[in-house]
């Protein structure tokens, strides 16, 4: 309850300010017309919170609408970019919450090519390949839930090959950890789906890798002795 509370006293907060960032915006200042746009994107995530998730959508759109302005007036701008990205990767789990499959695998395709772009300028950036793993993971999601589990598989790969990328930057980082975990257990979803064994049972162990879960590390041993 008390949580309710706080989200709903945030979310009073976003709307109070939307006129606000409104007017400011007209001034055509770059940074308060990002920070216009992503207010939009935040309070998206707070609209999702409280259950209001067709309104989440709607502020979200209106936010990458933002943000893609943005970045056509801006095109080198690597934070403008990123920022994008990380918006359609929202958008991407906002319609797969709403069943809006071909929404969500539209919003994850926008979103890859921007990554992309970003990993090219910038290889070492953990946090672009973890926003290129979150579109990748999306899409195979997306194409299991849509009938076609095979498809998924290839996306799914590159997503865990990202992530691997952003824990040999940040080893330690809890985040990255749960994602590749995260990744392991669709991709042993994706395998059990298409009936192949051995692959499935090479993706639950990587869910239970010490390096990944280090308070799992009983639960690999007990494994490797059976």
């Amino acid at each position: 309850v008390e949580a309710m509370e706080r989200l709903q006293g945030a979310l009073d907060l976003h709307e109070r300010a939307g006129p606000l960032w409104t007017e400011m915006a007209a001034t055509k200042d770059v940074q308060i017309r990002a920070d216009a746009a992503q207010s939009l994107v935040n309070m998206a995530l707070v609209l999702q919170a409280v259950g209001r998730v067709p309104d989440a959508k709607a502020a979200l759109e209106k936010g990458i609408e933002k943000l893609g302005a943005l970045v056509d007036d801006f095109p080198a701008a690597r934070r403008r970019r990123s920022e994008l990205a990380s918006a359609r990767n929202n958008l991407s789990g906002l319609c797969g919450a709403l069943d809006d499959f071909d929404g969500a695998l539209a919003a994850a395709a926008a979103a890859e090519p921007v990554w992309v772009g970003l990993t090219k300028d910038d290889p070492k950036n953990d946090e672009y390949a973890v926003g290129f793993a979150h579109a990748l993971q999306s899409r195979a999601v997306c194409l299991f839930y849509g009938g076609k589990p095979q498809e998924g598989l290839a996306p799914l790969l590159a997503a865990a090959e990202s992530t691997e990328r952003a824990l040999t930057v940040r080893p330690d980082n809890p985040t990255y950890r749960v994602m590749r975990m995260k990744i392991a257990e669709t991709e042993a979803t994706l395998h059990i789906e298409l009936k192949a064994a051995e692959p499935a049972v090479v993706a639950i162990e990587q869910m239970l890798d010490p390096r990944l879960a280090p308070s799992q590390t009983v639960l690999v041993a007990d494994r490797k002795s059976t």
